[in-house]
């Protein structure tokens, strides 16, 4: 009967029949079911928590007014319908509270008139109570009342320091006590990219299984502990012949119960080493690239055509720092002070498949990158009360966080068809140990302090290449399809009528000093500079006197603070990043495997001791490269002693211990030292080399010949396989992209005197000596030596000057019964100086004008020292023997070149 009573108001009146039995039970369910169902939909939830919001403000906005308008209470009225009375009552109150909590005023006359009365009522209630109404039963003590008397529970309060009614204070509390405790746990978090319009499937599906997050919280300690787990994660890409590819996919045994990724961030530990803490650790992840998924996963992420990115400029100026030098004290207060962070990051070693086509297949070639084991920990732990004793660079080697990184085991391998991953036939690159650290500075404004510092070391890189496997590769990465090319729309249109034909470092200068001028506050430039900023010539002492002729002084006050500003900012120049890295040894080995049946090494190259400096600074970049030793080995054949031929290495030089010393210097036009200290020059190159030695084997270098000649024949065949079906398209696309550039092409009529004095490029070569030794079949032939070889490029936008000297010359017949064995060799000091220059435009040459016939588009300066030769004609003869035997070696080549 209760069930029946819900429905009884659509229970159908008269005679019954089965079509109103069926009417019946279609109301009862759309009325009560469906309705509900409704009810409870996001749309309705919505919809009510507006009217819940807008009743809020409107009810609000009632009682901070003291008469409210007709309009405001008919708005009340009508969001009142859509709500019930629970709904009505509980906005009321909160919207009470609200206004409490904000410190507003209530107003309202009539909410006031009704608590004024609903207080009196209750103050008066007791006179005007009827004296019939039973009396209240007192309440049953509970708690320690109903078990302790007050005198007893007094004296329990005094033995355990308690105060009845006092607040617990959390610095109290132990340390170790944890106040909070949450547990978040996720069984899978999915994540789904989609494009109908390309692909009915799903681009890309990124699983996580199993997430634990738990958060403690220690209050006396003012700590907090989160602790995470990933159990497992998975990656899958476009399906593909009813097939769904893994991408990334984990290599944790499941048996092992082990998580996937785990970390654990702690503040204020409880063992008080550190004030921050974090440990996390990752199992191996395997990656594997899939090309339909990754052309996709490209044509989703592509921007709207609508976005011309050619056709946006934007406008960015530097911000200028406080640069200001730290004095000792002042590091010795931030060692004291600087929180310490303790890191202890382990991730194993993951690797990276690149498929034949782009697919995975079980009888295809593949390319497997293994990424190493990374492991990062924090190197700050030290006795920061010491500091008082310590010298200045001691201190400023401490005010750095120092982190270790260490790299291990990182290789490549070419994974072929019918043989074993772990084979050491199929290393690319042997297994490699990177070590790194990073130092940050804790002070970042300070000129003679890094920001950052990066010191690491390679003991040694092994890279195993064949013909072979070079020919694989090729095949391998040119097999994998590419994303379609974008048309670039309009890039004949790049900006050329958008920038203003007057545009020049002028401009850009005022662009700058008027966003300094805007952003820096006046006080602050007038105190760096050392300018009373209390002057009555910059400030005014009334608004009126602003308005009367406020123009000028605005740009004179905007001027100054821009030169100001740009004055104390040029003094200094901060390094914001200095790397050092040494690489110990370095061996390339090149074997021949395509046409032989057995491996064979060709040829060895071994370096030491390479060493890289980068230094990149506010107006600089410099780069500097170090070689110590070189030497190149064709073990095939054998010297008079029985050793391998040593073709090219490098010999101890009196002037230096390196082989190879190259130095970059870049630098910034607008740097304050750009004309004394680097004399107007963007760009300077140094290079150096040291003392070499080549033996030019006959024999040996037909070898090499002959390696090239096949090797350079399978690269083009297989080139050409891939390059036959779009040579028309190509050659199209170059034709219109040469008439586009014709099109916009700007060719600038005159050239400043600023922009003329500017070098934007300056090389300098040196090479100390250089010794050839000509080797035929049965003994060695001459020797050939060059010292002294020096060369320099400069280059402006008008003009290309070229230096070259050469200072000594001698070739040297090798043969002991010759009675002049210095066939030929240079007397002085010079034996070669060279001095070209190129003009860009007649107009800069010797004479202006161009009708005048000494104008002239290059100059040439020659000087030739004095060179003693000697004739002999057995010794010609040998050097023609040995020139034929490497023609008719080339033309063997050839021939089989064009037989192939």
């Amino acid at each position: 009967m209760s069930i029946n009573a819900r429905f009884r108001k659509y229970k159908p009146v008269g005679p019954l029949t089965p079509a109103k039995w069926w009417i019946y039970a279609y109301r009862s369910v759309v009325g009560t079911i469906v309705a509900n169902s409704r009810k409870l939909s996001w749309v309705n939830i919505k919809k009510h928590r507006d009217n819940v919001h807008q009743y809020k403000a409107l009810y609000k906005q009632k009682l901070e007014e003291k008469t409210p308008n007709q309009g405001l209470l008919d708005q009340l009225l009508k969001a009142e319908d859509a709500l019930d009375i629970f709904n009505i009552t509980l906005t009321r109150k909160q919207a009470e509270i609200e206004l409490v909590r904000e410190g507003s005023e209530i107003l309202n006359a009539e909410y006031l008139l009704q608590h004024n009365k609903q207080s009196s009522s209750s103050w008066f209630s007791g006179w005007f109570s009827s004296k019939s109404s039973k009396p209240e039963k007192p309440k049953e003590p509970e708690g320690l009342d109903s078990v302790m008397t007050a005198s007893e529970k007094k004296e329990l309060y005094q033995s355990i320091g308690y105060i009845e009614g006092e607040l617990l204070d959390d610095s109290d509390l132990p340390k170790s006590y944890v106040k909070t405790h949450l547990t978040v746990s996720l069984k899978k978090v999915s994540l789904e990219l989609c494009n109908k319009k390309v692909c009915a499937e799903d681009i890309l599906q990124l699983c996580f299984y199993g997430i634990n997050l738990v958060v403690k919280q220690r209050p006396s300690a003012k700590a907090i502990r989160l602790t995470g787990d990933l159990e497992s994660l998975a990656m899958y890409g476009v399906p593909q012949n009813n097939q769904t590819p893994t991408i990334v996919a984990h290599d944790v045994d499941s048996t092992t119960k082990q998580s996937l990724f785990h970390f654990d961030f702690e503040t204020n530990p409880l063992d008080e080493t550190c004030d921050q803490r974090l440990v996390a650790d990752s199992k191996p992840v395997t990656m594997v690239y899939d090309a339909v998924t990754v052309n996709n996963l490209t044509t989703f992420f592509k921007p709207p055509e609508n976005t011309r990115l050619q056709r946006l400029r934007t406008v960015a100026a530097s911000t200028y720092n406080d640069v200001k030098n730290q004095t000792t004290t002042g590091l010795k207060h931030i060692i004291k002070n600087k929180q310490i962070t303790q890191i202890n990051v382990h991730f194993s070693s993951s690797r990276f498949v690149l498929p034949k086509d782009g697919t995975v297949q079980s009888n295809s070639h593949a390319l497997v990158l293994d990424l190493g084991e990374l492991i990062v920990v924090n190197n700050s732990c030290f006795d920061e009360k010491s500091v008082d004793n310590r010298g200045v660079a001691e201190i400023q080697s401490r005010i750095y966080d120092a982190f270790n990184i260490n790299v291990k085991n990182i290789q490549l391998v070419l994974s072929r068809k019918g043989e074993e991953p772990t084979s050491s036939n199929l290393h690319i690159l042997e297994p490699i140990n990177i070590s790194l650290c990073a130092e940050k500075c804790l002070v970042e404004n300070d000129s003679s302090l890094p920001v950052i510092k990066v010191t690491g070391s390679l003991p040694s890189v092994a890279l195993k290449l064949s013909d072979l496997k070079l020919l694989q590769i090729i095949q391998l990465v040119e097999s994998i399809p590419l994303p379609p090319e974008q048309p670039i729309s309009d890039v004949e249109e790049i900006e050329v009528e958008s920038w203003p034909a007057t545009m020049t470092d002028t401009d850009d200068v005022t662009l700058v000093e008027k966003t300094i001028s805007k952003h820096f506050d006046e006080s602050i430039v007038l105190q760096q500079s050392g300018v009373d900023s209390s002057s009555d010539e910059e400030f005014f002492s009334a608004e009126s006197e602003c308005e009367e002729d406020d123009e000028p002084k605005k740009k004179s006050k905007k001027s100054k603070k821009a030169k100001l500003v740009k004055q104390n900012v040029q003094k200094n120049q901060v390094t914001n990043l200095q790397l050092d890295f040494t690489i110990s040894q370095i061996s390339i080995c090149l074997d021949e495997e395509y046409y032989v049946t057995n491996i064979v090494e060709l040829i060895s190259l071994n370096m030491n001791v390479l060493s890289v400096h980068i230094s990149v600074r506010t107006w600089d970049t410099n780069m500097k490269l170090s070689l110590e030793t070189f030497d190149v080995v064709q073990p095939q054949f054998q010297t008079a002693d029985n050793t391998p031929l040593v073709l090219m290495n490098s010999e101890v030089s009196s002037d230096s211990d390196t082989l190879f010393h190259g130095e970059i210097i870049q630098v910034n036009p607008k740097s304050p030292d750009f004309v004394q200290l680097y004399n107007r020059t963007k760009q300077l190159v140094f290079v150096r080399f040291g003392s070499l030695c080549i033996t030019a084997h006959v024999q040996a270098v037909l070898k090499l010949q002959s390696f090239v000649s096949s090797l350079t024949h399978l690269l083009e065949s297989q080139a050409a396989k891939v390059i036959e079906p779009t040579v028309a398209a190509h050659e199209t696309s170059e034709k219109s992209d040469l008439a586009t550039k014709s099109d916009v092409s700007i060719i600038p009529s005159n050239v400043k005197d600023s922009d003329s004095k500017v070098v934007d490029l300056k090389l300098t070569a040196r090479i100390d000596a250089v010794r050839v030794n000509l080797v035929d079949e049965k003994e060695e032939i001459s020797i050939v030596e060059i010292e002294g070889i020096k060369s320099s490029v400069s280059i402006t936008k008008q003009w290309i000057k070229l230096n070259a000297e050469l200072h000594k010359l001698k070739v040297t017949d090798t043969d002991i019964k010759t009675l002049y064995p210095d066939v030929v060799q240079s007397d002085g000091d010079e034996v070669i100086l060279l001095e070209f220059v190129n003009y860009n435009n007649p107009n800069t040459g010797v004479d202006s004008d161009v009708n005048k016939p000494h104008a002239v588009d290059g100059s040439l300066k020659l000087k030739l020292g004095c060179v003693k030769v000697v004739f002999l004609n057995k010794f010609v003869e040998k050097l023609q023997k040995y020139g034929n035997s490497l023609s008719q070696g080339k033309e063997i080549l050839e021939a089989g070149s064009a037989a192939q």
